[in-house]
């Protein structure tokens, strides 16, 4: 077996293991795999068939050489270097983000780790508040029927403010403004 049928067979190995992902990015609220949640496993079914990946990095690549150790064939993965910016983080600590990261990435494209997109995962942008949503706020704000907080509200996120957060205030509005009237 060549070092390309035996890295199928480590794949097909390796995706019939359950895996969990235990990464979580809070701000866009998404699961992802972490290294440590495949990599054990993933080394166990190259083992089996006789690979090895080796991850080195320079200025510009990181690279994964698999070698076969049977054979003595070998392949390359690589990646282009980027870099990390962490909040309070020293110099060193962002080389090991970016390894980290590096790592990961090489390492799931060996074993064709599948992951949904976030882009794709991501909800889309609310739809912002129609030009007459805005007017009414603005004539409920001109005739006195808002509080302060609401109108600086209005004055300083206008063009911030979603279709639906417009049409919950002219909601509320118009049940104060038919409560004036009972």
């Amino acid at each position: 077996m060549n070092i390309y049928a035996k890295l199928l067979k480590a794949r097909q190995e390796f995706h019939a293991i359950k895996i969990t992902k235990s990464g979580h990015n809070t701000f866009q609220n998404y699961k992802y795999f972490e290294l440590g949640d495949f990599l054990i496993p993933a080394m166990e079914c190259l083992a089996n068939n006789n690979l090895i990946p080796i991850v080195t990095y320079d200025f510009e690549m990181a690279l994964m050489r698999v070698h076969d150790v049977e054979s003595g064939e070998c392949f390359d993965i690589t990646s282009p270097m980027s870099t990390a910016k962490l909040k309070a983080a020293h110099e060193i600590q962002n080389l090991g983000a970016v390894q980290t990261y590096q790592r990961r990435y090489l390492w799931l494209t060996l074993m064709e780790v599948v992951e949904s997109d976030p882009t794709e995962i991501a909800k889309p942008a609310a739809a912002l508040a129609t030009p007459e949503q805005l007017a009414a706020m603005w004539d409920y704000a001109e005739a006195g029927k808002m509080s302060d907080g609401q109108k600086v509200w209005l004055e300083k996120a206008s063009d911030k403010i979603s279709e639906d957060q417009a049409a919950y205030v002219l909601e509320k509005l118009r049940e104060t403004d038919k409560a004036e009237y009972l």
